[in-house]
């Protein structure tokens, strides 16, 4: 069976959102809970990050983003921004405000590191998507009010190295080892 890039997409996708999630359930938010626990906010860390079956629907959709960010980002004409923009806008309407996953504004963030980071590859495509993950963290945890300030930053720098980094740079490491090999 060919492997088509449709079905790579949404392979890709599944499996880093599994990668991702056991990264950061298992790593990410224990140490960001024991960090914050020693500053008083680790309940509302839990409460915010604790792993819940409907905490699954953004982790895939920032998966297949990262994805589908990375496939359109790669083409070129004038087109292709125009396409990315409809892909955030995408994601801020259905995923972004009140009753959803986040502001809008990092939806749209997290496309654009996809870009970025897509656009760099290896170690700096790894730094890239440290960079940029660390904005996309910020504007995620800004409007927090449960934290304070050094525990915001605590917050913005354990969701940056365990939940975006990997979002951002999994894609080109997973193709790497998922489709070696394959056309």
């Amino acid at each position: 069976m060919k492997m088509t890039q449709t079905l790579r997409l949404i392979l890709g996708a599944a499996v880093l959102t599994v990668a991702v999630a056991v990264l950061w359930w298992i790593v990410g938010y224990a140490l960001g809970k024991s960090a914050l626990e020693q500053t008083g906010a680790g309940a509302a860390f839990s409460r915010i990050y604790a792993f819940r079956e409907p905490s699954l629907l953004p982790l895939f959709a920032l998966a297949l983003l990262s994805y589908l960010t990375r496939l359109v980002g790669a083409e070129t004409g004038g087109a292709r921004w125009l396409r990315l923009l409809a892909i955030a806008a995408g994601a801020a309407v259905l995923f972004g405000g009140e009753r959803a996953y986040g502001p809008e504004l990092g939806w749209v963030l997290f496309v654009l590191a996809a870009v970025a980071t897509a656009e760099a590859s290896g170690v700096q495509g790894l730094l890239v998507a440290l960079v940029a993950g660390a904005f996309v963290a910020l504007v995620f945890v800004f409007d927090r009010a449960e934290f304070g300030t050094g525990q915001k930053l605590i917050t913005i720098v354990v969701r940056d190295v365990f939940f975006f980094v990997p979002l951002l740079a999994g894609p080109e490491w997973l193709d790497r080892w998922l489709w070696r090999g394959r056309p």
